[in-house]
């Protein structure tokens, strides 16, 4: 059944970032079967009206962000064009760290592992307007390159800005190296 679904690319396997190869993680990555799971067969949504109804409901804004997510993932290709780092070798994932006492926990959307030893840290957001970076979430994005750069000592991490709409240019939106819009993932 997984090779079927492997096989008719509803699923993708992967390594996380900084494992081994023999870790194998599977992840749903078909948008309608997602969709499917989480609002037909999770919530049982009969209404005809439902998106009317819930549009700025929390669960309908984590699908918009998930399904940007997906988009981003299925067009990498184009991803490292914007960024000038089409023709260059790479290994994509994804990296989720739990938290505990000691270290803060994290999820990074996708690591672009580049043969030049630079790391592509792409963070991606999905807003309806553009997108601002705060204090306070500079001081996250700082920590989560910190602790990359604390692991693997000979990479250089570039944090990545991926949305769907432009980044605000404030005091804190230098801490993003690179940035790609939605525009720049249909050309």
């Amino acid at each position: 059944m997984l090779k079927a679904l492997l096989g008719s690319d509803f699923v993708v396997k992967y390594t996380p970032f900084g494992f081994s190869q023999r870790e194998e993680y599977y992840k749903l990555i078909d948008s309608f079967c997602w969709f499917w799971l989480h609002f037909k067969e999770k919530k049982a949504v009969k209404q005809t009206d439902y998106w009317q109804q819930h549009l700025k409901e929390s669960d309908v804004a984590s699908w918009r962000g998930i399904a940007f997510e997906e988009v981003c993932l299925q067009h990498i290709s184009q991803i490292k064009y914007a960024l000038h780092i089409g023709a260059v070798s790479s290994q994509e994932s994804s990296l989720i760290v739990k938290g505990s006492e000691e270290i803060d926990g994290m999820q990074i959307d996708l690591l672009i592992d580049r043969a030049d030893d630079a790391v592509n840290v792409c963070e991606m957001k999905f807003y309806k307007a553009p997108y601002a970076v705060t204090k306070g979430y500079a001081q996250v994005l700082n920590s989560r390159l910190q602790a990359l750069e604390e692991k693997n000592p000979t990479k250089t991490f570039l944090l990545t800005y991926v949305g769907n709409s432009e980044l605000v240019s404030n005091e804190y939106s230098d801490i993003f190296r690179a940035s790609v819009t939605l525009d720049d993932l249909f050309v």
